[in-house]
């Protein structure tokens, strides 16, 4: 059942993927303001220059869901990992900022988790599947052939009221994940949700936003398999 599922979300995001080619370029500038995580950005610079991280890591990037992921080390112990997510980014912001935050390191692979700001901001399923796919090409660009797994967005009490917006965004960004050599997405939908459809409560924190520590567990179980794999793509 769960791969007729899978199957089903896949052809789903397919055929809307394949609708929305024509309209997937940026309906807004890429940003411009590097002011604006002036701060978080500079403090991780500091802590190179004091402590530089070993190169050739798993380099975790993205918004508030990877920044405040302080169990990552403990969470993949077979793994050499480092965090360098920014909270209230978007995926537009990460990008923009690629050349501080990810190419010193020299990672072996990416992983990946932002949007859910982007659809909070307005944007349309559309546009963050273009400005992720424009982090991709960047990324491949300033360091060629680097294996970047996506993290889908997870359903949260604090913005069920955009369900909709996140599953048909999931839908897509799966589509394009699936037919992009080297781009993994990591479904989170199911194990976020009760019997009843809805977010389970009790694996968010008090913000009902946020993941706890129980929720950290899930995603890590999610995500811990694509990380199982060859340095870079052959």
């Amino acid at each position: 059942m769960k791969t007729a599922t899978s199957f089903i979300r896949l052809l789903r995001g397919a055929l809307l993927l394949a609708l929305c080619l024509p309209f997937l370029g940026r309906t807004e500038p890429l940003p411009t303001d590097l002011q604006r995580f002036a701060t978080e950005i500079s403090a991780y610079e500091r802590a190179d220059a004091a402590q530089p991280p070993a190169q050739g890591q798993i380099l975790f990037l993205g918004s508030s869901t990877i920044r405040m992921w302080q169990t990552l080390a403990q969470d993949f112990p077979k793994h050499r990992v480092l965090n360098r997510g920014f909270g209230g980014a978007r995926i537009s912001e990460v990008t923009l900022n690629l050349s501080r935050i990810a190419v010193p390191y020299a990672p072996r692979q990416i992983v990946f988790f932002a949007g859910g700001n982007d659809l909070a901001d307005g944007h349309s399923p559309e546009q963050v599947v273009a400005d992720f796919q424009a982090f991709v090409e960047l990324a491949r660009k300033q360091m060629p052939n680097i294996p970047i797994t996506y993290i889908g967005i997870y359903h949260n009490p604090f913005r069920w009221h955009l369900r909709e917006k996140f599953r048909a965004t999931n839908d897509l960004l799966s589509a394009y994940c699936h037919r992009t050599l080297g781009v993994e997405f990591v479904e989170t939908s199911p194990p976020f949700l009760g019997v009843d459809g809805r977010p389970k409560k009790e694996l968010f924190a008090d913000d009902q936003l946020h993941l706890n520590a129980a929720g950290y567990t899930i995603l890590a179980e999610l995500v811990r398999p694509h990380l199982n794999k060859e340095p870079m793509i052959r």
